[in-house]
């Protein structure tokens, strides 16, 4: 059986005033953390950003890592997943 993961990464960032994925913990992006630790499990890893340009700076950090964007950005990044 093939498992995926969504990472779940299309916040606003409202709280933070910033975008929480590139935020760094050690001098690394909180999202190298996070994809790190669930590629070991998983045998896809997708990233869920809301625009183009979040998934502009996630591909800088991920180059690897398949990006989609959520088709409906009225709503909190769990809509996206269908």
């Amino acid at each position: 059986m093939k498992l995926s993961c969504l990472i779940l990464a299309g916040g606003k960032s409202c709280r933070m005033g910033r975008y929480k994925p590139l935020i760094k913990l050690k001098g690394k992006p909180l999202i190298l953390y996070v994809y790190k630790t669930v590629r070991k499990f998983f045998d896809d890893v997708i990233v869920v950003v809301k625009d183009a340009e979040q998934e502009k700076k996630i591909k800088k950090v991920l180059k690897r890592v398949k990006v989609v964007k959520d088709e409906r950005k009225e709503s909190s990044p769990l809509i996206g997943i269908k």
